[in-house]
């Protein structure tokens, strides 16, 4: 049994909660916030949920039937917290909502850090929640796919579901009305913001049970929380249901490939993405302290997490990975070094005791305190530095549509007719990484013949066949216009205009294809920039 926490020592411990979430923040500014501080736009993607936001804006708020984005047939069936959250914000403030998508990801993201924080020191002893707490914001996978501007609802869903876990660990341990009710709001919160979220959330909640509580009691408090949590978003899939059917969400359900899952959660799992694959190293480790221990709750977490989730792997894993990298060092590998380990017992959401620092020589004792000291920042410093490089040398997702590009896109709204369909050609390596493919139907208020989001919630093929065209046009770059015509012919999409982005954003060369269709007869160029080129296809 663990002991008690008096009133004084009870402050101590708040006031070192607090210190390592502060130190976790400052750890995970940096690397944020240096991709935001040089940009004017949202980073990456974000175009649909401005286009739907606006659709609320414009509707007085009352969920329409289908968002304006890319032709208006996609149906307005996704989670919709988030969006109904900046819709509601930049209503109030004046706001637009491309700059509120600037950074109110990364404020809800920064968020996240703190709750990770606080929910490692439930389920790991000191100093392992400290180190846990601190190495979840170096993994790049953390944030890059959180702070862009479409990070809006993943960083909600992501918060959301940390805070039903952090509840739902009570629940299990210690039971109560209190922790039962805000596991459900959250776990509700984190369903209605992100499909993925939800399902990280509630899944997860199904191996606390497997762990920490499989008696009658805590069965019991699962099935209230998924019962509490399918009443609170039935306003949500109530509508869908009713409105559209089944089809939106079983399209959503299989959007994404299982081979996607397993490339994703091994590619995280072994590298941690390619700033911290030194952590992903200790995360091992982590896992044998905790088989040779007979501590199942992370790799079952690991497994079921590699599994069950889709679309959303990345911060869930590294969550896990970090609370492993807590496990080693704060376990096994801090305390070969002579720091003072935790005390036998771990009774889940008790404090830890800390063990009396070994007995020894001072040179010894000073000797062991440096290596570990190094040790740590090493582990930690060299992913803030690998980071922070990737964001100078701007190698990653985490570009944006500068200015010259947006007035292009402006003018192919005023300047070209409603019925207009567009391939939407860059040098991008693929469509998730786009900008401009994935803003330009918001800006440009025009159809994109290439880009696939949104049209997950659609039924029927649509939504692979725009990722098949947009990855086939990539194959045109090093040749000439006529691959584009072949290309489109051969799967049914017929545009009238090509949007050109002259951006260097990715490993093609623009230049080839740019000169090949300025020069072809099949093509009337209409705008031209530093940036991008509009052309006009001509009727054979």
């Amino acid at each position: 049994m663990a002991r008690r926490v008096g009133p004084e020592e009870g402050g101590l411990v708040r006031c070192e909660v607090w210190l390592v979430v502060g130190l976790a923040l400052a750890v995970a500014l940096p690397v944020r916030l240096l991709p935001l501080l040089g940009a004017d736009f949202p980073l990456n993607d974000g175009g649909l949920f401005v286009a739907m936001g606006q659709d609320l804006i414009a509707s007085g708020f009352q969920l329409p039937l289908t968002t304006s984005y890319n032709g208006g047939a996609i149906p307005f069936a996704y989670p919709p917290y988030a969006i109904y959250f900046a819709a509601a914000l930049s209503s109030a403030t004046g706001i637009g909502l491309p700059a509120l998508l600037r950074f109110l990801p990364l404020l809800v993201n920064l968020a996240a850090v703190v709750a990770v924080a606080i929910l490692a020191r439930r389920l790991l002893p000191v100093p392992a929640s400290s180190v846990a707490a601190l190495a979840f914001p170096l993994f790049p996978s953390s944030f890059e796919w959180l702070v862009m501007g479409a990070g809006l609802t993943r960083s909600f869903g992501f918060f959301f579901a940390i805070l039903a876990l952090f509840f739902g660990h009570r629940l299990f341990v210690m039971g109560g009305r209190g922790n039962l009710a805000l596991a459900a709001i959250f776990a509700s919160l984190s369903v209605v913001s992100h499909p993925a979220a939800g399902v990280f959330g509630l899944a997860s909640l199904f191996i606390f049970f497997l762990v920490l509580s499989r008696d009658h009691r805590g069965f019991v408090s699962l099935l209230a929380v998924c019962v509490g949590c399918t009443v609170l978003t039935a306003p949500w899939w109530g509508t869908v249901l009713v409105r559209h059917g089944l089809g939106p969400l079983t399209a959503a359900a299989s959007a994404t490939e299982p081979s996607q899952t397993v490339a994703t959660f091994a590619s995280l799992v072994l590298l941690g993405g390619s700033a911290s694959p030194l952590l992903s190293v200790v995360a091992l480790v982590g896992i044998f302290v905790c088989v040779a221990r007979a501590r199942w709750l992370l790799p079952l977490w690991l497994l079921a997490t590699a599994v069950v989730v889709r679309n959303l792997t990345g911060p869930p894993l590294a969550l896990i990975l970090a609370l492993l990298v807590g496990e080693a060092l704060g376990e096994l590998i801090l305390p070969g070094l002579g720091a003072p380990g935790t005390v036998g017992s771990r009774v889940p959401g008790s404090e830890p005791q800390v063990a009396a620092p070994a007995t020894g020589g001072d040179q010894g004792r000073s000797t062991g305190r440096w290596a570990r000291v190094a040790l740590v920042t090493f582990l930690l410093g060299q992913p803030i530095l690998a980071g922070l490089s990737r964001q100078v040398w701007g190698i990653d997702a985490l570009q944006f549509i500068g200015a010259q590009e947006r007035t292009a896109m402006d003018w192919v709204s005023t300047h070209t007719p409603e019925s207009s369909s567009f391939l939407v050609l860059t040098a991008a390596r693929s469509w998730a990484e786009d900008p401009a493919s994935e803003w330009f139907p918001t800006l440009a208020k025009r159809a994109s013949l290439a880009t696939p989001q949104g049209f997950e919630w659609v039924r029927g093929p649509q939504y692979r066949r725009r990722g098949q065209l947009y990855d086939r046009l990539k194959q045109c770059f090093p040749r000439d216009a006529t691959c584009i015509e072949s290309l489109a012919a051969k799967l049914g999409a017929p545009f009238t205009h090509v949007y050109f982005s002259k951006a260097l954003r990715g490993p093609y060369d623009p230049a080839p294809l740019a000169v090949s269709l300025a020069r072809s007869s099949r093509y009337r160029l209409i705008w031209d920039g530093s940036e991008a080129a509009v052309f006009m296809r001509l009727s054979p």
